[in-house]
């Protein structure tokens, strides 16, 4: 874990993606508190024809906990954006 005080960048979510690859089966979440740079965005689209993973912000699991939400729902949601819709950053508010 890591706190950032700007959008994430490549250089920060470069190695959460070398390390999805490099294991078998595995499926990733990432959460920023604030934001994603566009590159990172286009770097995760490009890497959901291999591998699942997602961009979530930290509004949206603070929301998510604010009304009590479905956490597995949630999950279910941006996943399924991810895997069909090929939209690794669907914002869910709520």
């Amino acid at each position: 874990m890591k706190w950032l005080n700007a959008p994430v960048g490549i250089g920060e979510f470069s190695p959460h993606l070398s390390r999805l690859f490099l294991r078998q089966n595995a499926n990733g979440i990432f959460i920023s508190a604030n934001g994603y740079a566009s590159s990172v965005e286009s770097v995760c689209r490009d890497a959901l024809s291999q591998k699942t993973i997602f961009l979530c912000s930290l509004r949206e699991i603070v929301m998510l906990l604010q009304r009590q939400g479905d956490l597995v729902d949630f999950l279910s949601k941006k996943s399924n954006a991810a895997i069909i819709d090929k939209n690794p950053f669907l914002e869910i508010l709520s």
